[in-house]
């Protein structure tokens, strides 16, 4: 299908059922259906409103390369495994003329299958890899000289992105054996990269070169498309780097800081306070109970980041309750069944910067 500048016209009517992405002289068209006739239903209407549009542009669509595709949800998909989608496959029409409906179409470079199995995608790399990795090869030869950083640039921005075309869409159904299949590609060039023996094992080259697997760049690629399209929940998982602990400088920390000396009592205190930290249901948390003789006088609890530890939480549960103290001005003893956090308070050697800022 083709137009004019001036014929063009965005051709817009999205649904819950229907979609419609057009790009130039290209046409996508994805419906959707419980049944087969309601997706035969939805999708001929959608045909019928285009080929209208069409005629109302003045243009012309050649159905002979038209191209469908019906492929069930993945949740029935995995219910009926080995089975044939359709026993009888949808009928498509547009201005009374049938589209052809196949078991794969190509689109955008993108290799599709009635079965969503996506293995010719990874079969295609094959060839591309060995098309690629030769002309890598023939400038080695010519210069063994050459930096072997340059030609890992050469990987990460030529070769592993033309193997990553796709992944966002093909990258969340990888099996056993085609993940075997990208180990023994990747290593075809990892080989000529590290010039190795052949008997050296995929393992060691991925280490040596510090190239990480194919399989799991693959997989980082689709989860990240899920999550810009907010598609997946997987972002909640992610932890951002500076909530993490990280080591201090011995040199940099006051020595006052360095060492915390704890008394076993305090004779005159006016509240006794009980911490405790732990983990339940994948959440960590404190308890801070402080009581005024046997009177309960007030209870804080809080929750902490998924990545903190038992240990973190029971160090904040001893700060909060000294935070307390501070605020009201009262003498406080302190019981913990947490030995490590007080062995760890008492350490002169403590480097870690969440323990240190406890400690100030």
């Amino acid at each position: 299908m083709g137009a004019s500048d001036k014929e063009f016209r965005l051709i817009f009517f999205d649904s819950e059922r229907v979609f419609l992405q057009a790009f130039a002289d290209d046409l996508a068209l994805v419906t959707a259906g419980s049944v087969r006739k309601e997706l035969e239903i939805n999708t001929n209407e959608a045909l019928e409103l285009i080929h209208l549009t069409l005629v109302e542009l003045k243009l012309e669509l050649s159905v002979g390369k038209c191209q469908g595709l019906a492929f069930r949800s993945l949740v029935r998909h995995q219910k009926r495994k080995g089975q044939n989608i359709f026993k009888r496959k949808p009928i498509f029409m547009i201005n009374g003329q049938s589209i052809k409906t196949g078991e794969s179409l190509k689109y955008l470079g993108v290799l599709l299958d009635s079965r969503l199995t996506w293995s010719s995608p990874i079969l295609s790399l094959h060839a591309k890899v060995y098309n690629l990795t030769n002309t890598f090869s023939r400038k080695i030869k010519t210069d063994w000289n050459l930096d072997k950083e340059l030609v890992k640039i050469g990987y990460l921005t030529v070769i592993e992105q033309a193997l990553l075309y796709g992944a966002g869409v093909w990258g969340g159904s990888l099996t056993c054996e085609q993940i075997k299949r990208l180990h023994t590609i990747q290593r075809v060039f990892l080989i000529k990269l590290l010039r190795t023996y052949r008997t050296t094992t995929t393992q060691a080259v991925n280490v040596l070169s510090g190239i990480p697997p194919l399989h799991i760049t693959i997989k980082m690629e689709y989860l990240r498309l899920k999550i810009w399209t907010c598609r997946s929940r997987r972002l909640d998982g992610v932890i951002h780097l500076f909530k993490l602990d990280k080591f201090e400088k011995l040199s940099e920390i006051p020595l006052n800081t360095r060492v915390l000396e704890l008394r076993d009592k305090v004779q005159d205190s006016n509240f006794e306070v009980h911490t405790v930290g732990s983990k339940v249901d994948g959440g960590v948390r404190f308890s801070v109970c402080i009581l005024h003789g046997e009177i309960q006088h007030k209870i804080i609890c809080k929750k902490l980041e998924p990545q903190n530890t038992v240990v973190q939480a029971e160090l904040l549960a001893l700060c909060e309750a000294v935070d307390w103290a501070i605020e009201n001005k009262n003498k406080i003893n302190i019981y913990t069944d947490s030995r490590s956090s007080i062995e760890t308070l008492k350490s002169y050697g403590s480097r870690s910067k969440f323990v240190i800022s406890i400690k100030i």
